[in-house]
């Protein structure tokens, strides 16, 4: 049987984790932390504690920015997880909405990214974090890149499998296949996620 998840932000508002864990999708759950240089999302801990106590591996992600600072980035993310990392690995969600100004080099977005990534990974004890991203994303704003490949991606795409898998990659590990799941204890639609190979330990354990 497929492993279920969903991931979710302040948009949902409050969730019953109690509910949550009834449902099919309560195989993980990855929390929106934050985004940009000092956007931080309102319930955060609220989430990281429900999943805690009903026993839902959690993870957390930061939407990124390209056009600004990546450092800070890192910065305000890790500020925001201190204590609440969960049991996942963190994530990064990259996509055509997080480049404000366009127009950026692809040269240039990936260089940011890696400088964020280098930052948080540093506190990951070998692990390393997810890419969240789309395949028309990647092999155009960002040219194809294969730069991390030695990194899991979790692809978005709403169509019915395979989800279609960003140059650089052989595999997705995770795939978003719908914005749009109702799930037991969440009052509007939340996003619905597959785990694609492995199992969840090859995305947790991280060490923090």
């Amino acid at each position: 049987m497929a492993l279920l998840g969903i991931d979710v932000s302040e948009y949902q508002g409050d969730i019953s984790f109690a509910q949550v864990k009834t449902s099919p999708h309560s195989g993980f759950v990855y929390a929106k932390a934050t985004e940009g240089m000092t956007l931080q999302d309102a319930k955060f801990t609220q989430y990281h504690d429900g999943a805690k106590v009903n026993s839902i591996p959690f993870g957390a992600y930061h939407f990124f920015h390209f056009g600004t600072d990546p450092q800070a980035q890192a910065n305000n993310f890790l500020s925001r997880t201190a204590g609440y990392e969960g049991e996942l690995v963190p994530m990064v969600d990259v996509e055509l909405a997080s480049m404000p100004g366009g127009g950026m080099a692809a040269r240039e977005c990936i260089g940011r990214l890696g400088v964020f990534l280098d930052i948080i990974e540093s506190r990951l004890h070998g692990k390393r974090a997810l890419i969240y991203t789309g395949w028309d994303f990647w092999n155009t704003a960002l040219g194809g890149s294969d730069s991390f490949a030695g990194h899991q991606v979790w692809v978005a795409a709403y169509c019915d499998p395979p989800a279609p898998v960003p140059t650089g990659w052989t595999a997705a590990s995770l795939w978003q296949y719908s914005s749009s799941v109702q799930v037991a204890g969440i009052a509007r639609p939340v996003d619905g996620d597959q785990l694609l190979s492995g199992n969840l330990l090859t995305i947790s354990r991280a060490g923090v």
